[in-house]
């Protein structure tokens, strides 16, 4: 089978490189919420019939209905309600300070967190909240003193020495600070954090030595550097008379990124780079917090990570990466809208701007807002004259709305922009080659997969693609067998390329064996209706009659396009076309 066409596979890359760091535990992303467009998202649907402050009962529950559908803004407006109600209701106070804090309003939560943290138990986030206040107001004592007030489990052996370290950073302790950041090397998946902040630590009090040498133990734990790490050493190196050393660092990252040219852009022709990034320890705290909503972010559920990651905002407006990771977080719960509202704070002339426009141009569409989104990429287009980015993604949007004449013209225009090209243009040899072949552009279409092959000689998806594409319309079936079996051994998981070898097998009268990597299709995909439709005709093909109306019948339930839909009908009445009068295996 053909490859389904991935709105975030090329976008979410381009952040990845820049932002992940290694984190202590990773998990399940949070499940999808429902969009913030949808009914679900309207106060006044999910209040219905109660309006706010009818009852205190009716109020809660429409509070909870929309803390449930991750919709926090309806969350905190029911629940700030339902509290003038009742203002000692302790887990009322405690749900309506987080929610607050989950949808970004800070200023309107610390209120609540003092008295959450009043109230005894482990208010860990209020503790965690007023001591981030403390700081930003540069009450460095009293933010300790919050700090050490937090009790001890799992979790805060990881969080309590890295924020701890910035509160007596504010008060001139360096070798306390340092101290305080010492047991966090011995934690697995932590070590990173503790040497990258004790490099910031050193760095302020003016030990250029000490902070050098923490530097190096970080790059050593990092298998990948982000552009995040490699720009702060850089920095640093640049500050310090070694730009030789941070411009090979650059040249090295830049050489293993081809994909993230505007951040190799900045890394490399961005001038003399003479400012700390962390130049107080308020900068160091929002770090702090930043990096520990990263590693929480990648857990079951993401709320902590975003609380985290809006206190850090808190700190610091103007830190675009944890901005940016506020953005995904929101964008795994189907916040789109929010999203769309943090991305929009970036400035322009940011390294990140280019990509988080294309990521609202992608949350416009997700939410049903086309033309909207067009227009964004047109006008990203315009910005950046010379980038073929925004064009390409123009292009695959058209792709996903079929609209394929109009994706084959914008990655026309994006090959226009292209300025030499590299091996990593295959992946847009592919994406027009799709297109194309969709548009019934055939010749055109293989020419463009062929390229791609030759920049990419064992990309799986193109190896499949091509493959199957040739098997559709009877040709090569040799050379497509010998390509869809070299993907499959790239990729023995991918349901839709063992389907592909299946249907090679087929379409060459190999019909047993057909069977065997059919059925091992469907059980890597079991949902996708053409995968059971091929199942079914080579059940037909080996005389297993009734299995092949099973499968047939299971191609239905999972709603083919309406020209597939009737085909598999056809079959279900008559088998297969050419075969005798359908009968039942007896």
């Amino acid at each position: 089978m053909r490859n389904r066409l991935n709105r975030r596979v090329f976008l979410g890359a381009a952040l990845a490189v820049a932002l992940v760091r290694p984190a202590f535990a990773s998990g399940e992303q949070a499940a999808q919420a429902v969009d913030p467009t949808s009914p679900a998202f309207d106060a006044s649907r999910i209040a219905e019939p109660l309006a706010i402050g009818s009852s205190f009962a009716g109020t809660y529950l429409a509070g909870r209905h929309a803390q449930i559908v991750r919709d926090a803004e309806a969350a905190s407006r029911f629940f700030s309600s339902a509290l003038k109600s009742e203002p000692e209701d302790a887990s009322l106070l405690s749900r309506t300070f987080q929610v607050l804090l989950v949808d970004g309003r800070v200023g309107e939560a610390l209120p609540l967190a003092e008295r959450v943290a009043a109230q005894g138990g482990d208010p860990l986030f209020a503790l965690l909240a007023l001591a981030a206040e403390d700081v930003r107001l540069g009450k460095f004592a009293a933010a300790e003193a919050r700090v050490e007030a937090i009790g001890d489990n799992g979790f805060t052996d990881f969080l309590k020495p890295l924020v701890a370290a910035w509160t007596l950073a504010g008060q001139n302790k360096t070798d306390d600070a340092l101290k305080r950041l010492e047991p966090l090397t011995a934690k697995q998946g932590f070590e990173f954090f503790a040497h990258i902040h004790a490099a910031f630590v050193n760095d302020l009090a003016g030990r250029t030595k000490a902070a050098q040498a923490a530097f190096e133990k970080a790059a050593a734990l990092q298998k990948d550097m982000t552009f995040r790490f490699v720009s702060l050493y850089g920095r640093f190196l640049e500050r310090n008379g070694k730009a030789a050393q941070a411009k090979a660092m650059y040249q090295e990252f830049v050489a293993k990124t081809p994909g993230a040219t505007v951040l190799a852009d900045a890394l490399l022709n961005g001038g003399k780079r003479s400012a700390r990034e962390i130049a107080t320890a308020q900068d160091g705290m929002a770090d702090a917090l930043f990096d520990l909503a990263s590693a929480l972010g990648r857990g079951r559920s993401n709320d902590p990570g975003l609380l985290l990651g809006f206190l850090s905002l808190h700190l610091k407006p103007d830190f675009t990466s944890a901005r940016v990771l506020v953005g995904e977080l929101l964008e795994s719960q189907g916040r789109l809208k929010r999203a769309n509202e943090i991305y929009g704070a970036v400035p322009q002339g940011d390294p990140f701007w280019p990509t988080v426009q294309l990521r609202i141009a992608n949350n416009l569409d997700e939410m049903k807002r086309l033309d909207e989104a067009v227009a964004q990429l047109r006008g990203l287009a315009e910005v950046r004259p010379r980038d073929p980015e925004p064009l390409v993604e123009l292009g695959r949007t058209m792709h996903r709305h079929e609209k394929y004449a109009d994706a084959v013209a914008a990655f026309d225009e994006a090959f226009q922009r292209l300025d030499g090209g590299t091996s990593n243009d295959w992946r847009l040899y592919y994406s027009r080659a799709m297109a194309l072949e969709r548009a019934g552009q055939w010749p055109r279409a293989e020419q463009d997969f062929l390229k791609a092959l030759e920049l990419e000689p064992e990309q799986p998806f193109v190896l499949n693609y091509l493959g199957y594409s040739w098997v559709d319309q009877g040709l090569h079936l040799e050379r497509a067998r010998q390509m869809i079996e070299k993907a499959v051994s790239l990729r023995p998981t991918d349901g839709f390329i063992v389907d592909s070898l299946g249907w090679v097998l087929y379409m060459t009268g190999d019909f047993a064996n057909a069977v065997r990597e059919l059925e091992r299709a469907v059980e890597l995909r079991p949902h996708d209706p053409i995968i059971n439709d091929h199942l079914g005709d080579a059940y037909w093909k080996v005389g297993r009659r009734e299995e092949a109306r099973f499968q047939w019948r299971r191609a239905l339930s999972f709603k083919p396009e309406e020209k597939d839909r009737a085909r598999i009908e056809e079959k279900l009445k008559h088998g297969l076309p050419g075969s005798t009068a359908a009968k039942s295996d007896g």
